[in-house]
This record gives structure tokens, C-alpha cells and sequence, in this order.
């Protein structure tokens, strides 16, 4: 075999791996639509229906919006993850840029302290928040939901903006400086416009943790108007029946607002992912 009939031959290979790797990722999700706009009694036909999508049934949608309070359901999300992404970014930015400027042995152990805080799991912060919040009032409001998101959020978009900030040569704060400008005023028009990359990655992470957030909000909040998707859509699981078609049909809908976010990031998401592995 000649090393031309090798290489066509080792760039076929990739493309069939990559072609099995996006049917293994996409099928999850079109399987959901499928369910979705299927018909109650052809869920559990054999054979499976795969192309239920070219003949689609929209009367699952219908029910969730009429019957169910996913209109409410999907506020609330967007509320509790806009209030988490304005609390959780603009104080990652500030600790994210002490931890990237400051060389002083304190400030190193500050961050590893938050790096094991961001591996506990959220159930075990769940018991301590609970009493705090049952103490202070804040139950079954989203202030508290907001908080707990802040709490374990935090501290890994710290990590992630320390790296961003470290690939930003401190050079050009010091030119800053040089011309007059304050610490605070390199920070949001010097080094800031060049994070973006950064910021945005950061951002979606945060978006993503919160919109999906379950143990939190479904401990919580307990009133059926104050629930997020993630709990709405868990109520669709009943003791002795799961209503799979309106459940994922719910589920099809709380997707669409992050995957219209990844679209409008991903060229930011991608780089501001992998800024933080090469030094300049």
C-alpha cells in the first residue's frame, strides 16, 4: 500500500470515527424530539418509529402549555439564571483577576481553597444551605435558589478566568498605568475587551449549571408557581406512570434557550475554553 492509498485511508478512519461520535451525541437528542411529537399510543410500538419527526404530532406541546404551568416553569428559569449569571460573572471577574495578578502565597492558597469547594457535590451543601435558609426566611423563594447556584457556581468560573487572564501579558496593564490609568481602569479597558473569549465561555458555563440546576431548586422551592424546568419536568414522573411524551416535549423546549446561546458563543466558547493552555 502506497503512502498516498495510507493516508486517504488513515483520513477515512477519522471521518468514520467522527461520524460515530456525532450520531452517538446527536441521537439523544433526536430521540427526545421524536418522543415529543409522537402520538400517546405509538411510544411503546415495536418496531420503533425513527422517523416520526416528518410527520410530526404537535398535540404533546399543546397539552404541556395548556395543562401544566410551563409558561411560569420557564420564567422562573429565566429569572433565577439571569440573577446567577449577574452575581456569579462580575465576581468571578474580580477574584479571577486578583488570583491571575497577585504572586503572594496567601492568594494561592485563597484559590485552591475555592478549586475544593467547587468538588464537593451540591447534596452536600444542600443540608447546611437548607437550615440557613429556613432560619433567615428565604425558603421557597428564588433569592435562595440564586444564592445556592452562586455558591457552587463560583468557584470553578474563577478557575476558568485566572486562566484567561494568565494568557493576557501584564505588560499591557503596565503600559496602562504608564499612561495614567487606574488599576480599575486597565482592568475593564484594557483586559476585559481582550477576555472576551474568556468571558463568554465563562458565561455559558454559568448559564448552563443554573438553567439545569435540580437539587437546589427542587429542594427549595415546593409551591408548583415558584418550580424551574428541571423540576417541572421531573413532575411528569409519577409514582406508577411516567408521561414520557409530555416530559419530553417539556424537556425538548427548556433545551432550545441554551442551544440558541451555544450557537450565538461558540466561536468565543472555543477559544476562551482552551486560552488558558498557552502561555504567551
Amino acid at each position: 500500500m502506497t503512502q498516498t492509498q495510507l493516508r486517504r485511508l488513515n483520513n477515512l478512519l477519522k471521518y468514520l470515527l467522527l461520524l460515530i461520535a456525532v450520531v452517538v451525541l446527536v441521537f439523544p437528542m433526536y430521540w427526545i424530539l421524536v418522543t415529543a411529537v409522537s402520538p400517546r399510543g405509538r411510544l411503546l410500538a415495536y418496531p420503533p418509529s425513527f422517523l416520526a419527526v416528518l410527520h410530526p404530532r404537535l398535540e404533546n406541546f399543546a397539552r404541556v402549555f395548556r395543562e401544566t404551568a410551563l409558561v411560569r416553569w420557564f420564567l422562573n428559569s429565566v429569572k433565577i439564571t439571569g440573577l446567577t449569571i449577574g452575581v456569579s460573572i462580575p465576581t468571578a471577574i474580580m477574584a479571577g483577576y486578583s488570583l491571575s495578578r497577585s504572586f503572594s502565597r496567601g492568594i494561592s492558597m485563597v484559590g485552591s481553597f475555592l478549586l475544593i469547594a467547587r468538588m464537593l457535590p451540591a447534596a452536600l451543601l444542600m443540608i447546611p444551605l437548607y437550615i440557613i435558609f429556613q432560619r433567615v426566611g428565604l425558603l421557597n423563594k428564588h433569592i435562595s435558589v440564586v444564592i445556592a447556584n452562586v455558591s457552587f457556581i463560583v468557584p470553578f468560573t474563577t478557575w476558568m478566568l485566572k486562566g484567561y487572564f494568565d494568557s493576557i501579558p501584564i505588560s499591557l496593564e503596565e503600559a496602562a498605568l504608564v499612561d495614567g490609568a487606574t488599576l480599575t481602569q486597565a482592568l475593564f479597558k484594557v483586559v476585559l475587551p481582550l477576555a472576551k473569549p474568556g468571558l463568554a465561555a465563562t458565561t455559558v458555563y454559568a448559564a448552563i449549571l443554573s438553567w439545569s440546576d435540580f437539587v437546589f431548586a427542587n429542594t427549595l422551592l415546593s409551591r408548583v408557581d415558584n418550580w424551574t424546568l428541571p423540576v417541572g419536568i421531573a413532575s411528569f414522573q409519577q409514582q406508577n406512570l411516567v408521561v414520557w411524551n409530555d416530559m419530553m416535549a417539556v424537556s425538548f423546549l427548556s433545551i432550545v434557550p441554551i442551544m440558541v446561546l451555544f450557537t450565538i458563543l461558540q466561536k468565543h466558547l472555543i477559544s476562551g475554553l482552551t486560552a488558558g493552555a498557552i502561555k504567551q
